[in-house]
């Protein structure tokens, strides 16, 4: 049975992000670097909320990374059931990278969220676990960074990730500058953003993707990973 095959005799494992979603409450409110504070003292409910921040966006960059690495080896004709397996793949790695953040608090100390993040998942990929496909590249970090960051709900909640990209984005051109303030700071989704500027849609996705291809080669300096 092919591998991609495998995903139809697997049962499906409860994640955190279904837990996540039932514990939020007044931690929506925190910042990042206030919920690292409390998730270290042992408080499980800033960990339910780093955990609804980061669960999504962590297992979604992964996938992408996977499905193109899966079917570059797999016959077309199994494309569906690849996209299957990687994401039930990249929920896996995203589920045991956040439960190794919670049980693995000192070693990850004065660490940021992001900092702490991408230190456990190395760990993570370095276990292996099952995993086939994937080890951890600065690719790897740079993509999961850059969908992690580039988040309205994320840049509106963190100062300092706002004036991070407050300072960043003073380097786009003036059309870019227009949509990374629409896309990213107003919030507007893609459709909101193509009725505004009376542009196609596929226009409007294809200058986000130039966006997020700029930030990506900013993230390939070291120096620009800190966020504080």
């Amino acid at each position: 049975m092919a591998k991609c095959l495998q995903i139809s005799i697997i049962c499906a494992h409860p994640t955190l992000r279904d837990m996540a979603e039932n514990k939020r409450s007044y931690y929506g409110n925190y910042s990042e670097e206030e919920l690292m504070n409390l998730m270290m003292m042992g408080d499980a409910g800033a960990f339910f909320e780093i955990m609804s921040r980061a669960y999504q966006p962590l297992s979604m960059s992964i996938s992408e990374i996977l499905i193109a690495k899966i079917t570059d080896k797999e016959p077309l004709e199994e494309y569906a059931e690849c996209l299957l397996y990687a994401e039930y793949c990249a929920d896996k790695i995203a589920h045991n990278t956040m439960m190794l953040m919670w049980g693995n608090k000192e070693y990850i100390a004065n660490l940021s969220l992001y900092q702490s993040l991408l230190k456990v998942l190395k760990m993570e990929l370095s276990l292996k676990n099952g995993n086939d496909f994937l080890t951890y590249t600065e690719d790897l970090e740079i993509k999961i960074l850059s969908n992690f960051l580039l988040q309205p709900a994320q840049i509106k909640r963190d100062k300092a990730l706002k004036r991070y990209f407050e300072k960043w984005k003073t380097t786009l051109d003036e059309a870019d500058l227009k949509m990374f303030d629409m896309r990213f700071i107003a919030g507007m989704k893609s459709n909101q953003i193509s009725e505004a500027l009376k542009v196609s849609l596929p226009a409007v996705e294809a200058q986000l993707h130039k966006i997020y291809g700029v930030f990506e080669e900013h993230l390939k300096i070291p120096y620009n990973r800190i966020f504080k």
